[in-house]
């Protein structure tokens, strides 16, 4: 691992998670048509940015989502060798499922165990299927916390390569100019309602909370913080590291776990 370049993971299963994972998103909608994919033995399970499809990775947390408003697609002047018909560019944009989020305990720690931040959101590029480009902004919108629950897809035949960039190798791409005004009209308006919900909805929660504005996890946190102080404690910095590493722990389990138990039904089937 340490003569590998480049590379982040400390370990093995480290790398395989985050390997499954990405298998999982790239190539979700063949997953989820029945492809089976697997990785050290154990299945690629379908990890959909968008949440639409149900039982993705973290849908039994934050639910299922739905299309925001629907979008005409784009109908351009070139023929789909696939359909023979006229290429297609298909638009999503959805918001999470702010209802289900908001009946978790823990529900404001919900968006840093799953990756709802300014990293995810945004567009993710589909080219036959397949995801070629990921929480993009593409020059539609601006990228900011507001938007933090905003997910968008564009999808597209190969024809159509061209007004996308797409190179030979799928890993560097542009949007046509053109393309990109005619997406930013059909989403007129749109993105700002989705930024307005969240916005509504964040100070719904924070009014409901707490009747004196403080939301509980802060009232916890003064109340630990006053009991520390009258003990004449306060946390190493290796303390305070070692809970961190925790939280990131227990997401990895979740994973591990399933890969443990795919494992062992392997082994018992090939003893059969």
């Amino acid at each position: 691992m340490k003569n590998c370049d480049q590379l982040d993971f400390k370990s093995i299963d480290k790398l395989v998670i985050h390997i499954i994972q990405n298998i999982g998103e790239v190539h979700r909608k063949y997953i989820n048509a029945g492809k089976k994919i697997t990785v050290n033995h154990a299945e690629v399970k379908v990890v959909d940015p968008l949440m639409l499809i149900p039982g993705c990775l973290y849908s039994d947390t934050i639910g299922q989502s739905s299309e925001f408003v629907e979008i005409k697609p784009i109908v351009v002047d070139e023929i789909d060798p696939y359909t023979r018909k006229p290429a297609k560019i298909n638009i999503k944009i959805i918001l999470m499922d702010l209802e289900t989020i908001r009946k978790n305990k823990d529900w404001r720690a919900i968006p840093r165990k799953v990756g709802i931040n300014i990293e995810n959101q945004g567009f993710y590029l589909m080219r036959h299927n397949r995801q070629i480009g990921r929480a993009l902004s593409l020059g539609i919108y601006t990228k900011h916390p507001d938007f933090n629950y905003f997910r968008g897809e564009i999808s597209f035949p190969p024809v159509l390569d061209k007004y996308f960039g797409v190179q030979t190798n799928k890993s560097r791409f542009s949007l046509d100019p053109s393309i990109r005004d005619i997406i930013k009209e059909r989403l007129k308006g749109h993105l700002e309602q989705i930024r307005k919900v969240v916005k509504d909805w964040n100070s719904k929660a924070d009014a409901e909370e707490s009747e004196t504005g403080i939301r509980p996890s802060e009232e916890i946190a003064a109340k630990v913080n006053k009991l520390l102080k009258n003990n004449k404690y306060e946390p190493s910095l290796k303390e305070i590291k070692e809970v961190e590493e925790e939280a990131n722990r227990k997401k990895e389990e979740e994973i591990k776990k399933l890969l443990m138990i795919q494992n062992l039904q392997k082994k018992k089937r090939k003893k059969k």
